[in-house]
């Protein structure tokens, strides 16, 4: 039988860009919580990173969850960044609202300063670059269960989960450039931050899981 992840990986890449495998994330969340090989980790902006592509492919395919009882973010907490990946993202759970961002590098009369981001392992390090930059909202939409939302390489975008809920997405991510990814942060703060991507144990993994697969099963 074909692994759910790689069917679910294939259908994205075909452009399934509608959120109709609802069935095979359920799969995909039952195969996990019988592997002992599982390894997921924290994201600085407070959800749980779990690895759904096999190591050899080119792109990612992630599965997110923001617990509804929250999880600690890296400080200061500067969710404004971009990525050097395109990338897709479905909400299967809860509501996320994604908003989409001007920034304008080397601004002379820029209010905040941008922030070089890097990951290695089980540590994510941001490190003040001295350029200063201004940033302005482009747009804020809320997504819902069952709808998606694209973000180019080099947008600026910032992720937002409703409070006091589960949420979660299956995130697709293809075509990485070269460019390095940014955050925004505020001048006057330190140099260098890190924060330490916490491996959750497998108990913790489970209840994620079970309570996700239980919240998809019910709709």
């Amino acid at each position: 039988m074909l692994d759910p992840k790689i069917t679910l990986l294939k259908r994205i890449r075909e452009g399934d860009t509608k959120y109709d495998f609802k069935d095979l994330v359920i799969q995909i969340l039952s195969d996990l919580m019988r592997s002992s090989e599982v390894t997921s980790t924290w994201s600085p902006f407070g959800f749980l990173i779990t690895h759904l592509a096999p190591p050899e492919s080119p792109d990612l395919l992630r599965l997110h969850i923001w617990p509804s009882e929250g999880h600690e973010k890296q400080k200061p907490d500067w969710p404004i960044h971009f990525h050097s990946w395109a990338l897709r993202s479905w909400i299967i759970a809860g509501t996320i609202t994604n908003e989409l961002y001007k920034v304008t590098p080397y601004a002379t009369d820029g209010e905040f300063v941008l922030y070089a981001t890097r990951s290695e392992r089980e540590i994510s390090t941001i490190e003040n670059t001295g350029i200063k930059a201004a940033c302005s909202l482009v747009s804020h939409i809320t997504y819902h269960s069952g709808e998606s939302y694209y973000v180019a390489p080099g947008d600026y975008h910032a992720s937002r989960a409703i409070e006091d809920n589960l949420n979660a997405t299956i995130v697709h991510m293809w075509d990485r450039t070269k460019e390095k990814p940014n955050a925004v942060g505020l001048p006057n703060h330190d140099d260098r931050y890190t924060f330490h991507r916490r491996v959750t144990n497998q108990n913790e993994c489970i209840r994620l899981f079970g309570m996700l697969q239980n919240m998809l099963a019910k709709e």
